[in-house]
């Protein structure tokens, strides 16, 4: 009550004309202002920053809290930018009643900043400057002002922070902090000359391991095969475990370039994983060793399946060529030749191409499919096989990872077929060579492609189509991109038309995150086929869509599509819509925590596409099912599993088929038969693929999803991310060709190109295993047990009778002997998984590895268990 007596005062004193009257209100206005400030509007006119020069910050200073307590806080924000050091002043030594203000303008002040990005004045900035670069309580820096510069997307003023704070580089925690934001504003590309620069003008040896990924993305991003050999040949030197992993990385992100630099590396190690030698060999060692595919299973629901059908044989083959998906493990198709011979056509080609799958990776392709190749020297005579023509395909997956085994032959081979141009053979060809070029953008391929295209042919131009995407993809062309779409206008084949609308899409994979493409060209383009009056058109511009801003989780693009989604007239337009929902929404949840789990919340993907699992059109239901299926692979989440399994009973037939599939791939490396939910879902899968009354569609679905249960002999997962955990090209390549099986059931085989392997490795510097590295795992080992949910009918188990005794002891014993085992389970709350052994995406979200590679190159000597350089990783993650 005493200070509100205090407001006429202050008026009266402001009305003075006396400097010294004047000086005692401001002096009651500071004193006083968190009390009475409400009041004091009516002072604000008596108050004039520019009538007294000696005064003017502090009189400033005194407006911002009069507006801030009146509520004007425009105003507020206004004086307080010309209050200068005033206001820096007072912050430090202030009464309880103001802290308010000066912690409400700090906030509004920063929203305020970022609102106006790219419009400040001298002034603001100045303040802004100097309002982020104070310490904390402690002394230490809290990287505001970074932060305010990666929001503000104020490339200069980080080029500067960085330069001022050179230490940083240095930090794992600080590094990994700018890499995740400059993501997040979409910036990280923009950045990449500041951190060339910075290494230009002077290496070192002890920046972070972040620093260094940083700036191999700058030179993939360039493509400048000069400087990553300089940069590689410089870590082989300086930190040998360093060039490894950048070297893992390169193969890993881009296998052409990674190829090419390899010849001029001399250092041993890094020259094998340039090469992708020492990749093929550890995976395919692992999982042919490990290898726990389910024989019997096969056997079985071979027996249930008609050989009358080529459906049935493509589906077994597919079944067989998942389940050992680069195990190296054909057994079951040699053990099966005379089955198989009775295939025919399109279905001789699905046999042979499963080898592809099998032997992915494997250093003497040739000798692998030497029954099934072509000779290279063809006469035009010679009849169309199409076993042959699986092969060449089987070949270009096999050499996917090392195009240099296979491309020279695929090359010649193609320049020959040209003449002859059988169907099978040619179509086989196409897509080998594309796939041995993958995201090359070589010219040459293109055109020649391009002159298969234009023959008009339904089925060769549709894998000539196919083929220029691979070879392109990733790399945005507008003029390519513009011819392609005039020819899918022109054309009267639908499956052409739309192969060609598949094969722009691969074209734009990661145009939006990456900066390969300029926005406004991208942007104009898919504003323009997403408005097409042309049904396949405006399918390209939908998954298109979901190709340019695939991983970026940006909602913006998402409502477009709901868009399409809901009021589209085409049935393959909101189809295709759901499946780009997806690739937007895609995260790296199977291996680590990210916010949703942690906060025990659903996945965003799931949120959105759920209530579409409802939606009147089939069409939308059955897009949704493998959406989920593909995108959530591998987390066994309960709740997907609860849509899809009321989506496995729907009364449309592909909606069952893409429920199977997607729910195999959600249960892939989960424990299916210990839990009841898991085991119901598999039984009712298995009961599809023996009921006669089923459709022949459904059950292919059935088939399809109970192998993938077991993919690579129960070793590997279904992933758009690589094994270094950033997003693959070719496993996003991998993805969208696989869900075109809707049209063409040949292209299952390319779901082997989002195979991970499930494993934990760890290695030196000779790329030798560490023998004695572990990681320790939170929970029970049961959880993550390979098993087989047992599925044939076992007779009713007869009563069983227990013997009582007449004293009490001997039940009291019993009980005594039965405690332990229970106390044993309880005490379990972690378990322990060795290198080179099985390491599922459940066990890497639990262990130190969450959201990191499980790829680990050590320095020799290193101490292994739970080493450092893995405990600083977990600390970063935290």
């Amino acid at each position: 009550m005493e200070a509100i007596a205090l407001v006429p005062t202050i008026e009266a004193l402001l009305l003075q004309n006396c400097k010294e009257k004047k000086k005692q209100a401001i002096d009651l206005i500071i004193k006083n202002v968190g009390l009475v400030g409400f009041l004091l509007k009516g002072a604000l006119q008596h108050i004039q920053p520019e009538s007294d020069p000696e005064q003017k910050e502090l009189l400033h200073l005194i407006s911002s809290m009069i507006y801030f307590y009146t509520q004007q806080y425009d105003e507020c924000v206004h004086h307080m930018i010309h209050s200068g050091n005033e206001w820096f002043k007072a912050s430090e030594n202030h009464c309880e009643t103001l802290s308010l203000y000066f912690q409400e303008s700090k906030n509004r002040i920063i929203r305020k900043y970022i609102k106006t990005q790219g419009a400040h004045g001298e002034e603001m900035e100045a303040f802004m400057e100097t309002l982020l670069s104070q310490k904390n309580e402690d002394g230490h820096d809290v990287f505001s002002l970074l932060g305010l510069h990666i929001t503000t997307k104020n490339i200069e003023g980080i080029d500067l922070f960085i330069k001022e704070n050179m230490q940083i580089l240095c930090n794992d925690v600080q590094m990994k902090f700018l890499v995740e934001e400059a993501k997040q504003a979409r910036i990280y590309s923009k950045i990449f000359p500041v951190i060339e620069e910075i290494w230009s003008t002077g290496k070192n040896k002890s920046y972070s391991l972040f620093f260094y990924r940083y700036l191999l993305d700058a030179y993939l991003f360039r493509k400048d095969e000069k400087e990553l050999k300089d940069f590689l040949k410089y870590l082989a030197e300086e930190r040998t475990e360093v060039a490894l992993c950048m070297a893992f990385l390169v193969h890993d992100k881009a296998p052409g370039m990674s190829q090419s630099i390899s010849e001029d590396i001399q250092h041993a190690s890094v020259h094998k994983l340039l090469t992708g030698q020492f990749q093929s060999t550890t995976y395919q060692k692992f999982l042919s060793e490990k290898n726990q595919a389910n024989f019997a299973l096969l056997a079985e629901l071979s027996k249930s399946q008609s050989s009358k059908l080529s459906m049935n044989h493509m589906s077994l083959s597919f079944c067989n060529g998942i389940m050992n998906c680069k195990t190296a493990n054909d057994t079951y198709l040699r053990k099966n030749l005379e089955w198989m011979r009775q295939a025919k056509n399109w279905s001789k080609f699905v046999v042979a191409s499963s080898f592809g799958m099998i032997h992915t990776d494997s250093e003497d392709p040739f000798e692998m499919l030497r029954h099934y190749l072509p000779m290279a020297s063809i006469k035009s005579s010679e009849k169309d096989d199409p076993e042959s023509g699986g092969a060449l395909f089987a070949l270009g997956l096999i050499s996917v990872n090392s195009p240099s085994i296979a491309d020279s032959f695929l090359s010649t081979f193609f320049d020959t077929e040209m003449e002859s141009r059988r169907n099978h053979i040619l179509h086989g060809v196409c897509l080998g060579l594309g796939l041995t070029r993958l995201g090359t953008g070589d010219e040459d391929s293109i055109n020649r492609f391009k002159s298969v295209l234009y023959s008009d042919t339904v089925t060769t131009s549709e894998a000539a189509a196919y083929a220029i995407g691979l070879v392109s993809a990733g790399i945005f062309n507008l003029e390519l991109i513009k011819e392609l779409l005039t020819y899918a206008r022109d054309t009267e084949h639908e499956k052409i038309s739309r192969a060609v609308g598949v094969s722009v899409a691969l074209q734009l994979i990661t145009a939006a995150s990456s900066g390969t493409a300029p926005i406004s060209e991208m942007q104009s383009l898919l504003d323009e086929i997403v408005a097409d009056s042309n049904a396949i058109i405006r399918y390209t511009g939908a998954l298109a869509l979901g190709a340019a801003y695939v991983g970026t989780g940006n909602l913006t693009v998402v409502g477009k599509l709901l868009s399409m989604v809901s009021t589209d007239s085409s049935d393959d337009v909101k189809r295709i819509a759901v499946f780009s929902i997806g690739l937007i929404l895609t995260t790296k949840s199977e291996t680590c925590k990210d916010k949703d789990s942690l906060l025990g919340s659903d996945p965003v993907l799931f949120k959105v596409l759920e209530p579409l699992a409802q939606s009147h059109s089939s069409y939308v239901r059955s897009g949704v099912a493998l959406t989920l299926g593909m995108f959530l692979a591998g987390t066994g989440n309960k709740k997907v599993l609860d849509v899809l399994e009321v989506l496995m009973y729907d009364s449309t037939t592909y909606v069952r088929q893409n429920a199977s599939i997607g729910a195999g791939l959600v249960l892939m490396q989960v424990n299916a038969r210990d839990d009841p939910f898991y085991k119901r879902i598999v039984k009712h899968m298995h009961s599809m693929t023996k009921r006669k009354s089923e459709s022949g569609a459904a059950r292919f679905g059935a088939l399809l999803g109970r192998s993938l249960l077991d993919a690579c002999g129960k070793n590997g997962f279904m992933s758009i991310f690589g094994m270094s955990g950033d997003l693959s090209i070719k496993s996003v390549c991998g993805a969208i060709l696989f869900s075109q099986y809707w049209h063409w059931y040949p292209l299952v085989p390319f779901i082997s190109l989002c195979m991970r392997p499930t494993l934990l490795l760890a290695v030196d510097t000779d790329l030798n295993l560490v023998n004695d590295f572990s990681v320790e795992i939170e929970g029970p080992q049961k959880e993550h047990l390979i098993t087989n949910v047992s599925v044939a009918e076992s007779k009713k188990p007869g009563k069983k009778f227990k013997l009582l005794s007449l004293s009490g002891e001997a039940q009291e014993e019993e009980e005594q002997e039965e405690q332990p085992s229970e106390v044993d389970e309880i005490e379990e709350k972690s378990h322990i998984v060795k290198n080179f052994e099985r390491f599922t995406p459940a066990q890497q979200r639990n262990s130190s590895l969450a959201g990191l590679p499980s790829i680990i190159f050590l320095p020799k000597n290193k101490p292994s268990h739970e080493s450092s350089q893995i405990q600083e990783s977990a600390e970063i993650e935290e």
